[in-house]
């Protein structure tokens, strides 16, 4: 439950303009980490749970951007897959 809420956190809030999770500035995943404390109990002070946090968001992001990128190869030309996003994005 956990890992799906923020592999939908990160689908929905996430910018896709950075090309890997180390490039994504702390203040967005500190958003994602303090909005994802609502929902569940978790000691984010404790090293090990907030590292798990950062795996799970990390995986989740690779796994959109490459969801993104088989998307984009797709179409024959750029203009035409931006034209025809997936829906994730829209």
């Amino acid at each position: 439950m956990l890992s799906h809420d923020l592999g939908a956190i990160i689908r929905s809030k996430c910018p896709i303009n950075h090309g890997y999770w180390e490039d994504v500035p702390e203040d967005p995943k500190k958003d994602f980490i303090d909005e994802i404390s609502v929902n569940f109990d978790i000691d984010l002070d404790m090293v090990g749970p907030r590292g798990y946090i950062d795996l799970v968001m990390a995986r989740r992001f690779r796994d959109f951007k490459q969801k993104l990128h088989k998307h984009f190869q797709l179409f024959s030309s750029p203009e035409e897959a931006l034209a025809n996003p997936p829906l994730e994005i829209i």
